[in-house]
């Protein structure tokens, strides 16, 4: 569900950068259907949902102008997908775990957005609208700078042929829905080799 103890309407808000009156408004039709709920969760640990305070200049804020260590930006993830609510379960997975992340709802536009911001990893449905996820697959395999990207199909159909016609346009793994945090932190640690999961930490 999009609210399961881990985050807070308001922290859901902050992460997707949107008014929570939206984000809440968006969330009511599926309350009202009861296919999600609200449930009241407890005080978490600052550090959970917050990075690192910067300077105008970009570098990490220290102490009394004390000298710091930088550290290199977090890993960027895109998810194309189609549904607000896997959109919306997917922010709060990868925010949680400090990751960097873009939603791109309409597929049509998802291989100019991924051109401006050269992601590391992309999710990618493979049902959607318009274009499924064979031929946007195809589309990003087809430049240059994203040969070696990984491609995370997300998908409800985990079949043998889905799968065999996923490799076939360049696919670099599987992810089956329900989304779940240690379905896709398995995958982020599989293919980008450091966990970044805060929650651990």
């Amino acid at each position: 569900t999009l609210v399961d103890g881990d985050r807070t309407l308001r922290d859901l808000a902050v992460s997707l950068k949107q008014n929570l009156l939206a984000v809440t408004q968006s969330i009511m039709p599926y309350i009202r259907l009861q296919l999600m709920g609200l449930i009241s969760v407890g005080d978490f640990r600052c550090d959970t949902h917050f990075t690192k305070a910067t300077n105008p200049q970009g570098e990490p804020a220290g102490r009394k102008g004390g000298p710091v260590q930088t550290q290199p930006a977090s890993p960027l993830v895109v998810y194309i997908e189609d549904s607000q609510i896997d959109r919306l379960t997917m922010s709060q997975i990868l925010a949680n775990a400090g990751y960097r992340f873009i939603n791109v709802r309409d597929p049509i536009k998802a291989l100019p957005t991924l051109l401006k911001h050269k992601p590391q990893l992309i999710f990618l449905d493979l049902v959607m609208p318009v274009l499924n996820g064979y031929e946007v697959c195809a589309q990003i395999r087809r430049v240059s700078v994203f040969q070696d990207t990984p491609v995370i199909m997300v998908t409800s159909n985990d079949g043998i042929v889905d799968r065999v016609r996923a490799k076939i346009v360049g696919s670099t793994d599987f992810l089956a829905k329900p989304i779940t945090r240690s379905k896709v932190l398995t995958i982020l640690q599989r293919h980008l080799g450091v966990s970044r999961n805060i929650l651990s930490g």
